[in-house]
C-alpha cells in the first residue's frame, strides 16, 4: 500500500510522505528510520475526529487515513515515478537570497521536530504517553510554519505569491486538524494506548501530505533546487 512506503516511525513521517508528495524517494533520509511489514489494514478506533477544517474535519480518525483502494494506489504510484522523473531531468531553479531564507524557513522546523522521536540508535523512542507530546509539538509547527510563510519576504520565482498564499492556508488547517485529533486522544477514557499512537502516526501522514499538498504542483525546477538547501533536504526534498 502506498502509505506503507513511509518509514515505520513518528520522526520518518515528515521525511517518508515529503517524498511521496514529491515523487524524491530516492533522496535518502539523514535518519535510518525502521520499516514496517505489518499489515496493510489501517486501524480503526472511535476517536471522533476534529470539527475545524482540514484532512479530519469529519467522522472518526479513519476518515483521515489512507484508503487500500488497489486501483487508487496503482495510480497514485505512476504519478508519483511520473513527478520523479520530472524533477531528475529538471535543471534546478537559481534560488536568490531571499527565496533560499523562505524556503528553508518552511523546512527547519521539521527538520528540528524529526529527531524528537529516536533514540541515539535511531530505533521508534516514543511511548503512547509521548507520542500524544510529538504530535501536538507537530500540530504547533504547523502553525508555525504557516505563520512564518505568511510574514517572510516572499519566495521570487514566478508562482511565489500563489504558493505563499496557499502553503499559509494549508499549514494551518493541518495544524488545527492535527492539534483537535491530539485533545480528542487526549481525552480517551483509557488514556494513551500503542493503538491511539499508532492512529495518530497514521493520521499524521494524512495531515502532513495536505499540509505541504500545494508543492505537489510546484515546478519541478523548485522541487530540484531545494534538496541543496540542508534543513530541506534533512525532511527529504
Amino acid at each position: 500500500m502506498l502509505w506503507r512506503h513511509a518509514a515505520n516511525g513518528a520522526a520518518a513521517l515528515t521525511v517518508g510522505v515529503i517524498l511521496l508528495l514529491t515523487g524524491c524517494s530516492s533522496i535518502a533520509s539523514p535518519v535510518a528510520a525502521p520499516t514496517s511489514t505489518t499489515s496493510t489494514a489501517a486501524p480503526t478506533s472511535q476517536i471522533s475526529g476534529p470539527a475545524a477544517s482540514g484532512p479530519a474535519a469529519s467522522g472518526t480518525v479513519s476518515a483521515v487515513l489512507p484508503s487500500d483502494d488497489s486501483a487508487a494506489v496503482a495510480s497514485q504510484s505512476a504519478a508519483r515515478e511520473s513527478r520523479r522523473a520530472e524533477i531528475a531531468a529538471a535543471t534546478p531553479a537559481d534560488f536568490d537570497e531571499q527565496t533560499a531564507a523562505w524556503f528553508d524557513a518552511m523546512c527547519q522546523p521539521f527538520a528540528d521536530l524529526n529527531p524528537r522521536a529516536y533514540d541515539k540508535d535511531g530505533n521508534d523512542s516514543l511511548s503512547p504517553l509521548e507520542s500524544l507530546d510529538y504530535y501536538r509539538a507537530m500540530s504547533e509547527t504547523f502553525d508555525a510554519t504557516s505563520k512564518a510563510a505568511a510574514s517572510l519576504p516572499p519566495p521570487t520565482t514566478p508562482d511565489g505569491a500563489d504558493l505563499v498564499s496557499r502553503l499559509t492556508a494549508s499549514l494551518s488547517d493541518a495544524g488545527t486538524g492535527l492539534g483537535a485529533l491530539v485533545d480528542k486522544s487526549s481525552g480517551s477514557a483509557t488514556g494513551p494506548t500503542q493503538q491511539i499512537a499508532d492512529i495518530l502516526r497514521e493520521a499524521s501522514q494524512s495531515f502532513i501530505l495536505s499540509g505541504f499538498s500545494p508543492m505537489s504542483s510546484s515546478d519541478p525546477s523548485i522541487i530540484a533546487a531545494l534538496h541543496p538547501l540542508p534543513s530541506c533536504a534533512a525532511v527529504g526534498w
